[in-house]
């Protein structure tokens, strides 16, 4: 048999991984798209492609996926109020990020918070 031709994209995984390392790192005020790509060596194009291919989302998809995550679980832990988790991952306008959160978990962050006191209230 013979081997499977592998995507183009594979030589870029560590790229695109770098990529990820640089988002989540830098996630309150991450590099533009072309920024981005300069600084993991590929181009934007390349950049782009390589999101999609490795996670089937464009780079601020993703971003966007990993500030929302973040915020649950500051939420969900107590660690900071539903003010505090929007501007800790970046979001500067809090109805975009209740919008965006409640489209993501399907419930309001501060329902959320309220839903998770109530657990820790009754021990």
């Amino acid at each position: 048999g013979e081997t499977p031709q592998k995507p183009a994209v594979d030589h870029h995984v560590e790229k695109i991984s770098y990529a990820c390392e640089i988002l989540k790192k830098e996630m309150v005020s991450p590099p533009n798209k072309l920024e981005l790509a300069r600084r993991v060596g590929l181009n934007h194009n390349q950049l782009f492609q390589g999101f999609k291919d490795m996670f089937g989302v464009c780079p601020f998809e993703y971003l966007r996926t990993l500030r929302l995550e973040k915020a649950h679980a500051l939420i969900a832990s107590h660690e900071c109020n539903v003010t505090e988790a929007a501007f800790n991952v970046g979001y500067s306008s809090l109805s975009h990020f209740t919008k965006t959160f409640r489209a993501k978990f399907g419930i309001n962050p501060k329902a959320l918070a309220k839903e998770k006191n109530k657990k820790f209230s009754k021990h």
